[in-house]
């Protein structure tokens, strides 16, 4: 993976565009930000909720 990555950054010159010049890179891409950001979320409320079912301490 690190290897194709830095392939495309020679070829296009260390440009990040070349990434979201396509619309299906750029969706894919798009996809992947908000699958990472709904588990961050998912984990977040997770563990508000265990901290809101524990029991207060006497």
């Amino acid at each position: 993976m690190e290897e194709n990555f830095g392939r495309a950054m020679l070829i296009s010159n260390g440009d990040l565009r070349v990434f979201v010049e396509r619309p299906i890179s750029a969706t894919f891409l798009v996809i992947a930000v908000l699958l990472v950001v709904a588990q961050i979320i998912f984990r977040m409320r997770m563990i508000t909720r265990t901290r809101a079912m524990k029991p207060a301490a006497p």
